[in-house]
């Protein structure tokens, strides 16, 4: 946060990953023996990091600054509040 603040970069580049809301993610956990509560820790720890993300593409339009989103069109997290709220 203080970076981008400080920083007032004109083009944000956001990479979050996508590992988690993919739609190959169930053959993942089944190859690495992920449980339940594995998926569910790895989904939440992404859903944080995602919504981290999303404050500071707010922050970059409130500057009048750009921001670019790189995450596959099939990925889940276009249906998360936080990355709809920004499409809104």
């Amino acid at each position: 946060r203080r970076l981008v603040e400080e920083g007032k970069p004109y083009c944000l580049i956001g990479l979050p990953s996508c590992t988690e809301y993919c739609t190959f993610q169930a053959l993942n956990a089944s190859r690495y023996g992920w449980g339940g509560e594995e998926i569910k820790r790895r989904k939440a720890a992404a859903d944080v990091h995602l919504a981290f993300v999303c404050e500071l593409y707010k922050a970059q339009l409130k500057n009048g600054k750009y921001f670019l989103h790189e995450h596959p069109g099939p990925a889940s997290s276009w249906k998360l509040p936080c990355v709809q709220d920004l499409l809104a």
